[in-house]
């Protein structure tokens, strides 16, 4: 089952959230033969998605970004997302969902 973690992101900003992926009992994943991706978008069946750049950092740790450059969140209507990371095997024989939630876009006022 994926975990669940809610995020926030300043319209126009610069994004970037440091995860470690873990599995059920906590045990970190080991990135090595992965590959993440993570997309949000209003709701389950909707077309329009927006993705957040996924950048392994530590392969053996688990750990990795999610980044969100200003210049495109600037780009993306304010409002309430639902996104989810995916690993995918380098070999293409296994996908996992190990983790999803909300990203609240926060409306940008000044110019």
């Amino acid at each position: 089952m994926a975990q669940s973690l809610n995020l926030t992101v300043d319209q126009g900003s610069d994004f970037l959230v440091n995860l470690t992926v873990t599995d059920d009992s906590g045990t970190a994943y080991n990135l090595t033969e992965w590959t993440a991706n993570s997309s949000f978008k209003k709701h389950h069946t909707a077309s329009t998605y927006y993705d957040f750049t996924s950048e392994v950092v530590v392969a053996s740790t688990g750990n990795l970004n999610l980044v969100l450059p200003g210049t495109t969140s600037s780009n993306i209507p304010s409002g309430r997302y639902y996104y989810d990371v995916v690993l995918k095997s380098n070999a293409n024989t296994a996908v996992k969902r190990v983790l999803q939630g909300t990203v609240k876009i926060d409306p940008k006022v000044s110019r």
